[in-house]
């Protein structure tokens, strides 16, 4: 199975490829200045650069840069006799933050906080730009015009703060963080269709079985909406703040990321009901691991107990440069060290705790920071980045296990997707 991922770094300004299940790196390419969100199809990947205002377009087949798509190059109003005076003053606000690729590999779908841009997936050159404005139909002026007006000036801005995007062939519907809608735009007539109402501060979002699955972070729950129709199905309650939301290559579960509880909600799309929550945190033996503390692999217990623990915390220290006892005391080499001692004292304390390698098997804390999820290609591992430790979380869904690739992005936002096998 393939367990490719590959994760935007906000802080390093790459993008990386890793092998989720071993925590090896195929490869990292530069990007723009503050990418983040990345998408991908086939062997192209694409990055959002919040801050330079662009898209990095990686070739991972020929291991190289293939090209920048400036998103504010199409006219953002969308009027070109408009572009002169109004563009240089809306410009500064285009920010992409969300990337979508149709499943056809045609077309790109930045969503930029002020509007969204279309850009050819194969001259990499932009086609439209839509602002997040009410739909103003010209068959409406024509007929009755007064009404049309008074209906468009009494809710002009309906679309603000573009977050993410997911696209089919005939749709694109991006979340607007700000108003608390989902713009669906006609993938076929890149033309603005109307606006959805979901809950507060909609970011994530994702598509399967012909339904968009909208992540609203303040009002805490799942809105689920007909692609086609824009018809409200469902409104399902997920975790302590969810912000992001994927599904799998079948399209038969979506996960969403719960920022602050820490762990995934898995959403059954068949029903549309939430029928499991999964970890996604570091587990307490990594953690003192990435300390340099030594958990005693004996069951504690007794002064035997005690000792054979510090045993093994003086002795692991001896071979571990990083461990905690060597950053205290500023390291040293010589087998009495202070730093040893530490070490073999920390864990005599853990044996005497009853704090042992079998203890804590499969226990892990909330991956509190997580903002972005996605499936690998084998179905049963979930990949989730961690603004707050920079780290590449990985789970397993049948043994609700969890190894990270720690440190991978550096502190700051980080986004995550899947290589899927076309």
């Amino acid at each position: 199975m393939l367990t490719d991922a590959l994760v935007s770094s906000f802080s390093l300004k790459q993008v990386i490829q890793v092998d989720a299940a071993t925590g090896q790196q195929a490869g990292a390419w530069n990007t723009g200045n503050g990418p983040a969100d990345v998408a991908n199809h086939g062997f192209d990947t694409y990055v959002a650069n919040a801050i330079s205002q662009d898209i990095t377009v990686v070739d991972r087949m020929a291991n190289g840069i293939a090209g920048t798509i400036d998103v504010t190059a199409a006219p953002i109003t969308g009027l070109s006799f408009l572009t002169s005076f109004v563009d240089p003053i809306l410009k500064p606000l285009v920010r992409p933050t969300g990337l979508a690729v149709n499943p056809a590999g045609t077309k790109i779908y930045s969503a930029n906080l002020l509007n969204v841009t279309i850009a050819n997936a194969q001259t990499l050159q932009p086609t439209k730009s839509i602002l997040g404005l009410s739909p103003l139909s010209l068959t409406s002026l024509i007929s009755n015009p007064s009404q049309a007006l008074s209906n468009f000036l009494a809710a002009p801005v309906q679309g603000l703060g573009m977050a993410k995007v997911a696209a089919t062939n005939d749709h694109a519907l991006v979340t607007c963080m700000i108003t608390g809608k989902v713009m669906r735009i006609d993938g076929r007539t890149d033309s603005l269709i109307d606006y959805v109402d979901v809950g507060r501060a909609p970011v994530g979002i994702t598509i399967a079985r012909g339904k968009a699955y909208v992540a609203c972070v303040l009002s805490q729950d799942i809105y689920v909406i007909d692609v086609a129709t824009g018809a409200q199905r469902a409104r399902l309650t997920a975790g302590m703040i969810p912000f992001d939301c994927a599904s799998n290559q079948a399209g038969d579960k979506v996960y969403v990321a719960n920022a602050i509880s820490g762990d995934l909600s898995v959403i059954d799309t068949a029903a549309d009901l939430v029928i499991d929550t999964l970890p996604a945190g570091l587990s307490i033996a990594q953690i003192f691991s990435q300390l340099g503390v030594t958990v005693p692999t004996g069951s504690g217990g007794g002064i035997g107990g005690v000792l054979n623990g510090f045993l093994q915390g003086f002795t692991g220290g001896m071979s571990n440069p990083s461990s905690f006892g060597a950053l205290l005391t500023g390291g040293s080499s010589s087998l009495l060290s202070p730093g040893n001692l530490i070490n073999g004292l920390i864990s005599g304390f853990l044996a005497y705790a009853g704090v042992n390698s079998s203890a804590i098997a499969g226990m892990n804390l909330p991956g509190i920071g997580i903002f972005s999820v996605a499936v690998a290609h084998d179905p049963d591992l979930i990949c989730t980045a961690n603004a707050l430790m920079g780290d590449l979380a990985a789970t397993r869904a049948t043994a609700r296990s969890v190894n990270s690739v720690q440190g991978l992005t550096g502190l700051g936002p980080a986004d995550v997707t899947t290589v899927w096998r076309q």
